[in-house]
């Protein structure tokens, strides 16, 4: 966790089923910038409302990936939609809850 390395994969989202992506890889400081246009495809194809993504493929993450998620969040009700976010891991849950920001995320669950 917490920008361990950086020669982890930068995050990538790729489509999982009818409104669910598959969220991946590393998401910290130093992949931050590059993956903030990764939910654009997401929003473009969306078919439904609320989009879910499912998290549980982030090998690395620090507190940018909140930061990223938020504005993620931010998109996607610029445009009338919702993100559920689904296998958040423990650790980010437990960055969240630490920076008062746990109920921002809307998630339905988190592995630990």
């Amino acid at each position: 966790m917490a920008g361990e390395s950086t020669s982890q994969p930068a995050a990538s989202l790729g489509r999982a089923g009818p409104d669910l992506w598959s969220l991946s890889g590393c998401l910290a400081i130093e992949t931050a910038r590059n993956a903030l246009p990764a939910i654009e495809p997401v929003l473009e194809q969306a078919g439904g409302r609320v989009q879910r993504i499912d998290a549980a493929g982030l090998s690395d993450f620090d507190s940018a990936a909140l930061a990223v998620m938020f504005e993620w969040e931010r998109r996607a009700r610029a445009r009338g939609l919702r993100l559920a976010w689904e296998g958040l891991p423990q650790g980010l849950v437990s960055l969240a809850r630490l920076y008062g920001v746990e109920a921002m995320l809307d998630s339905t669950d988190a592995r630990g």
